[in-house]
């Protein structure tokens, strides 16, 4: 990874005007993206804007820019929670480059700056396509992971319910959509059978027969497990629907 550095100075030092990472630029450049900007000192510079930079350059072209100034940065992404009425931004990323930069620090190419906190405003440095592949693969790694303790959380709260005498009738519906299929099914007194597809409207679909309490729900054995369980919960959710109060 690079080395981190601020979001807030251009290579010439420099001060750059922030933006939120989640509201990207509401005027584009023209369609023909040659740009004129005056030169602080004297003269102009024209240059092409490229077709990924979403920045407003009005105020370059008003007050004057240095050429190594000139920044060119897309549209952002981001990642935002929020916080006791707050909005927390955090993995904020855009496109960045200072085309006429001459520090040699690799800002006069195209890069990726990755803001692992929005608000403090520091960067990782200048990214290339490697970097931010490593950066996506830690990303991918944490989601991975926050899904397994999610399904540890849904499992938690299943056994907290039962422990606490808890009800089919009295279920959430957040329960319904994320509660294990076994847990649910020991609640509704419900057993899974499964039935060919011959009879079955659809391949995908489920019947029930019997009475709260001693439910029977009948697949498709043409199902895959994945498919199952969504027709599983489908199901239960059905019932809990027609009979809970």
């Amino acid at each position: 990874m690079g080395n981190t550095v601020s979001a807030t100075f251009k290579p010439s030092g420099g001060i750059v005007s922030q933006r939120s990472p989640e509201s990207a630029a509401t005027v584009a450049p023209a369609e023909d993206r040659t740009i004129t900007y005056p030169l602080r000192g004297g003269g102009f510079l024209v240059a092409e804007c490229p077709d990924w930079c979403f920045k407003d350059h009005a105020g370059d072209i008003e007050g004057g820019i240095y050429a190594e100034d000139l920044v060119h940065e897309s549209a952002p992404v981001s990642v935002g929670f929020d916080v006791q009425g707050e909005r927390d931004v955090i993995l904020a990323a855009s496109i960045r480059q200072w085309p006429f930069a001459t520090d040699g620090n690799g800002s006069d190419r195209p890069h990726m700056a990755l803001l692992p906190v929005q608000a403090t405003g520091e960067d990782l440095g200048y990214q290339t396509p490697t970097e931010v592949d490593a950066a996506i693969f830690k990303v991918r790694k944490h989601l991975v992971e926050l899904q397994r303790l999610n399904d540890q959380l849904a499992a938690a709260r299943a056994v907290d319910y039962s422990d606490h005498g808890g009800t089919w009738e009295n279920l959430s519906r957040d329960d319904l959509k994320t509660m294990p299929i076994a847990s649910l099914l020991k609640l509704f007194g419900a057993r899974v059978e499964e039935g060919s597809p011959d009879g079955f409207e659809a391949l995908d679909a489920f019947f029930m027969r019997g009475k709260p309490g001693d439910w029977t729900i009948l697949i498709s054995r043409e199902l895959s497990q994945y498919r199952r369980g969504l027709n599983v919960r489908a199901a239960l959710t059905e019932l809990h629907a027609r009979y809970a109060r």
